[in-house]
């Protein structure tokens, strides 16, 4: 996703703490984590909806193939004249 290796983390880690303040930092920390959380829990819904959908599309699609092709005939044919 993400290449950010502890360094950039450390430089980031840096910067938020001069620009936001050593007081308000641990609550936009937790505000951003619950955020990023709640984002991650989407992207993972949205995600099994899409498979949830193409596997409903998928078995649909089998169905209406095998409503034109029947199942063989499990009879065996007779000869005429034996």
């Amino acid at each position: 996703m993400l290449d950010l290796g502890l360094s950039k983390m450390a430089l980031i880690g840096v910067v938020a703490l001069i620009v936001i303040g050593p007081e308000k930092l641990p609550r936009v920390a937790r505000t951003v984590g619950t955020l990023l959380g709640k984002a991650q829990r989407y992207v993972a819904d949205v995600k099994a909806e899409v498979n949830r959908s193409m596997d409903l599309d998928e078995l649909k699609k089998m169905t209406r193939w095998r409503r034109r092709r029947p199942f063989p005939s499990t009879s065996i044919p007779r000869r005429s004249g034996a």
